[in-house]
């Protein structure tokens, strides 16, 4: 698994975050801001990453938050389970416990991508979110991984844009 793809198999997990506690959630448009840190990743200067970029690479900066926007259904906000579709069929969920406005749960990897981690969602109230994600295990061409993930979303608007992607479409 390259890096582009444990960031995709990341961003795909946090975008599961806002159905575990729909029912909290408001419909719409959603913004989510999210920054991942990864603890050894070499650093890679803005000189290096110019001249990858003349040659069509693209890196994604760790450093820089991610930022996209995200449409939840209102049949999605009556979901009381995660729904992790479009995850890695070698990764399950544990241990999901969700209290007040808390959610908490693990996850174990047992593919090519090998990690356990976990999660934690906290709902400040029908509108605003923050989490974190931590894995740590190994993928093939990457070897080690350890990652933190924070993500934060806000709700945007009750009418999500053209083009906005549903969640878990």
């Amino acid at each position: 698994m390259k890096s582009t793809q444990l960031f995709a198999f990341t961003l795909g997990a946090l975008l599961a975050l806002p159905a575990l506690a729909a029912d909290k959630l408001r419909p719409g448009q959603w913004e989510v801001l999210m920054k991942m840190q990864v603890a050894g990743m070499p650093e890679i200067s803005a000189e290096q990453i110019a001249q990858m970029e003349q040659f069509g690479i693209a890196i994604p900066d760790a450093a820089k938050p991610q930022v996209f926007q995200q449409c939840v259904t209102p049949e999605q906000t009556d979901l009381d389970k995660p729904d992790f579709s479009g995850m890695d069929e070698s990764c399950q969920i544990q241990n999901y416990q969700r209290t007040a406005n808390k959610l908490t749960g693990n996850l174990s990897c047992n593919g090519e991508f090998k990690a356990n981690g976990n999660f934690e969602m906290v709902l400040l109230n029908d509108t605003t979110y923050q989490g974190q994600w931590v894995m740590t295990g190994s993928a093939p061409g990457i070897g080690a991984v350890d990652q933190t993930t924070r993500v934060n979303g806000k709700w945007v608007k009750a009418k999500c844009d053209a083009g906005v992607p549903i969640y878990g479409k």
